[in-house]
C-alpha cells in the first residue's frame, strides 16, 4: 500500500473520529445541562424554603414580642398611675393621723374634761391611720420598682423586636443573594454548553473537512 493512501486511509478514520467525537460531546453537553440545571434549581429552591420558614418563624416571634411589648407598657403605665394614687393616698393619711393627734393633744389640754376613752381611741385611730399610711408607702414603693422594671423590660423587648426585624432584613436579602446566584449559575452554564456545542461543532466541520 502506497504512502498516500495510508495517509489518505489514516485522515479519513481521523474525520470519521472527529465527526463522532463532537457528536457524541455535543449529546454530553445537551445532557449535562438539562442534569445539572435541574440540580441547581432544587438546591436554591431548598434554600430558599429554609429561609421562608426562618423568615415565617421570624415573624411569628416579632409579633409574639409586640403583644407582650404592649401587655408590659400597659402594666407599666398601670402601676405607674397606682403608685401614684397610693402616694397621694398614703400623704393623706399620714396628715389624717396627724390632724387625729393634734386634736387628741388639744382635747386633753382643754379645761372641759374629756373622757380618756375618748381621747385613746382618738389615738387609737391616729395610730391605725399612721400604720396604714406606712402600709400605702410600702405598697406605694413595690408598684413604683414595677412600673420601672416594666418600663426596663419593655425596652428589653422593643430592642430585641428591632433585632428580629433586622434578622428579618438580612434574611430578605441573603434570599435575594440566593436568587440572583442561582441565575448567574444557569446563565453560566447555558453559556458553557453553548460555548461546548459550538467547540464541538467546529471540531465536527473541521473532521469533515478532513473527509472531503
Amino acid at each position: 500500500m502506497e504512502t498516500a493512501e495510508i495517509l489518505k486511509n489514516v485522515k479519513k478514520a481521523m474525520g470519521v473520529a472527529g465527526i463522532a467525537f463532537g457528536g457524541m460531546g455535543i449529546i454530553a453537553a445537551i445532557a449535562l445541562y438539562f442534569i445539572i440545571s435541574p440540580i441547581i434549581d432544587r438546591t436554591g429552591a431548598g434554600v430558599v424554603l429554609s429561609l421562608n420558614h426562618i423568615s415565617s418563624g421570624v415573624d411569628s416571634a416579632s409579633a409574639s414580642l409586640d403583644s407582650a411589648s404592649e401587655s408590659v407598657s400597659s402594666l407599666s403605665a398601670f402601676s405607674e398611675n397606682v403608685s401614684t394614687s397610693f402616694q397621694s393616698l398614703g400623704e393623706g393619711s399620714g396628715n389624717f393621723s396627724s390632724s387625729l393627734k393634734s386634736l387628741s393633744t388639744t382635747l386633753g389640754s382643754l379645761p372641759v374634761s374629756v373622757s380618756r376613752s375618748s381621747l385613746e381611741q382618738l389615738n387609737s385611730s391616729a395610730d391605725s391611720f399612721s400604720l396604714f399610711a406606712s402600709q400605702l408607702a410600702g405598697a406605694q414603693s413595690s408598684l413604683s420598682s414595677l412600673s420601672s422594671s416594666a418600663k426596663k423590660l419593655s425596652t428589653n423587648i422593643n430592642q430585641t423586636r428591632e433585632s428580629i426585624s433586622s434578622a428579618k432584613n438580612d434574611i430578605d436579602e441573603t434570599k435575594g443573594n440566593i436568587n440572583r446566584a442561582i441565575a448567574g449559575m444557569k446563565l453560566a452554564l447555558l453559556v458553557i454548553t453553548v460555548m461546548e456545542i459550538l467547540f464541538f461543532l467546529a471540531l465536527m466541520s473541521y473532521s469533515a473537512g478532513i473527509l472531503i
